[in-house]
């Protein structure tokens, strides 16, 4: 018996490629195609100056395709043609892309709402500001290639069920990944509008502020604390940041930290801690569809970039 043929035959191929089908038609959709006339009379009304020839949604559009299929601008200006003699509407040329994609304002949309309370995951990873290799790093030490040898730092939140992306932030590698925690938070109860019960997060995270946080939110706190972790009372500076803000209870972390540590895999399995391996598999799912790196250099430039993959991301998921 041929074991490797038999666990491929496992795969429902069919529904496989139907899938990617599906995402196909979904991003060359011909509604928004076909209803860019209409949007552009919509957003060129009362506007001083020069009127706009594409739509905002037009250029999303085109920053879809360009992320799924990996395109630079002067290849999916080269691709637009494609529909120059399908629709009247005159091609874009890279430049035009480029800049327009610069000047939105991009948010994380998230698609997919529930009204019951929802767990998230967070976890942090690194995406490459250059996909250059290390070997021309180590010859240019003094030029260009050099000032880039650092990464983007992005971390996400990730609903637990749906395995959607529900917050994103995005920093340089010098910055702390705990510092994350309140925005992620933020945007997760605004984008859903539906109630965080728990979060899950590794050591990073384990700090007074955030326990604390998590505490006054009513969040329960499902976070690793570190073998090495102080479960005594800290510093005085902290106690006197409590005292300021009227908070006379328990410390929060103290309380986890003495539960957490008599029994570790004990307290994994009663709290579900291993469910936290979904946003594990959104980063590799991620890196998969769009690379390692990204194309922008500035960082206004980045959080677009990386919210636009995001947003798309999440769009794909809803799909399948």
């Amino acid at each position: 018996m041929n074991i490797k043929n038999e666990k491929i035959n496992k795969r429902n191929w069919s529904k496989i490629n139907y899938g990617k089908t599906r995402q196909i038609l979904f991003l060359l959709d011909k509604n928004i195609i076909f209803s860019e006339n209409e949007r552009l009379v919509s957003q060129n009304k009362n506007k001083p100056g020069r009127q706009f020839i594409y739509s905002d949604r037009i250029i999303e559009l085109l920053i879809d395709l360009k992320n799924y299929f990996k395109f630079d601008y002067r290849k999916l200006q080269a691709f637009c043609l494609l529909f120059n003699n399908v629709i009247k509407i005159k091609t874009p040329d890279f430049t035009t892309i480029c800049r327009r994609m610069h000047k939105l304002e991009l948010f994380l949309k998230n698609i997919k709402t529930k009204k019951e309370p929802t767990f998230i995951a967070i976890d942090g990873s690194g995406l490459q500001t250059t996909n250059r290799g290390e070997w021309l790093r180590l010859i240019h030490k003094k030029g260009k290639i050099n000032l880039r040898n650092g990464f983007v730092k992005l971390v996400i939140a990730t609903d637990v069920a749906s395995g959607e992306i529900t917050g994103v932030y995005i920093s340089d590698d010098s910055d702390f990944e705990n510092k994350s925690l309140s925005d992620l938070l933020y945007q997760t109860i605004n984008n859903q509008n539906q109630e965080v019960k728990g979060l899950l997060g590794d050591g990073a995270y384990d700090s007074y502020d955030n326990f604390d946080m998590l505490d006054d939110m009513g969040i329960k706190p499902i976070i690793k604390i570190r073998k090495n972790a102080i479960t005594t009372e800290p510093n005085d500076d902290y106690l006197k940041r409590r005292r300021k803000l009227g908070k006379k209870k328990k410390i929060k972390r103290i309380e986890v930290a003495k539960k957490q540590l008599k029994n570790v895999d004990d307290w994994k399995q009663k709290n579900e801690y291993n469910k936290r391996w979904v946003v594990e598999y959104t980063f590799s799912v991620f890196k998969r569809l769009f690379g390692h790196s990204v194309y922008s250099k500035r960082k206004k430039y980045v959080k677009n970039e990386v919210i636009s993959k995001v947003n798309l991301y999440n769009k794909l998921l809803n799909i399948n």
